[in-house]
């Protein structure tokens, strides 16, 4: 049996023989669209062949990508696999930061295909420092995405954090500002809502404990807290950054 066929199926013993005699095989392109074995077990969903490839891989073979730029990390985050991204993520933590062709990094592919557990603990992985907006459009773009896919706890930390993202613009050209302005149904005035709710809407108060870059959010314990949330307070907080940045840069 061929090295893809085995990975195809999953079935570990038949492609661990083919990589007993054909050693460069586990770092070696093997599809016409550039993908290695890893890319392949990764994309077929079999985790226990994924873990069995990362065991024999070097972290170098790791940041491998294919003709779309995508490393076997962002094959297996596009598709949402907890497992498999723990696993290489365990090997070599710097696949959090590689972009794909397009400059989109591991947690904002996980956004955009609605993996939000998944997006969450990437974020928790990613570095800071090239989430920055003087860095790159990364930042603006994961803010974005979590504004969009509604995972708002991850949009306003990050906002929190780097309080200038609101006005920067991601990979798409979109800014933070503009994606909140594009989601009416977050906004009281999107939404035409019983008397109840209007009321209990009206009692809801945004208060910021301290100056913007003091402020972390501790993120498990929001998205525990979600089901008693209707995700008001979360975008009130952010609206507020935004309105504070905004001033800032007419001023």
């Amino acid at each position: 049996m061929d090295l893809y066929k085995a990975l195809q199926i999953g079935d570990w013993n038949a492609a661990k023989e083919f990589l007993n005699r054909h050693q460069h095989a586990i770092s070696a392109k093997i599809t016409v669209t550039e993908k290695t074995a890893l890319h392949v077990a990764a994309e077929a969903g079999h985790v226990h062949v994924v873990e069995e490839l990362v065991k024999q891989m070097s972290e170098e073979n790791l940041e491998i990508k294919d003709f779309e730029g995508f490393t076997a990390l962002a094959r297996a985050t596009f598709n949402g696999n907890y497992r498999m991204a723990e696993c290489m993520l365990g090997k070599n933590e710097n696949l959090i930061s590689i972009p794909n062709n397009q400059g989109n990094i591991p947690v904002v592919l996980a956004l955009f295909n609605g993996h939000l557990k998944l997006a969450r603990d990437l974020y928790l992985l990613t570095p800071l420092e090239i989430l920055k907006p003087e860095n790159g459009t990364m930042g603006a773009t994961v803010v974005c995405e979590a504004i969009y896919n509604k995972a708002l706890d991850i949009a306003l930390d990050l906002v929190k954090r780097c309080p200038r993202l609101v006005v920067a613009q991601g990979i798409s050209g979109d800014s933070p500002l503009y994606a909140l302005a594009c989601m009416p149904d977050y906004f009281l005035s999107g939404n035409r809502l019983v008397f109840w709710k209007r009321w209990i809407y009206s009692g809801i108060h945004i208060q910021l404990g301290g100056p913007i870059n003091d402020i972390h959010l501790n993120i498990q314990k929001l998205v525990g807290n979600r089901s008693r949330s209707n995700g008001k307070e979360i975008i009130g907080s952010v609206a507020v950054v935004v309105a504070d940045v905004v001033e800032i840069e007419w001023v």
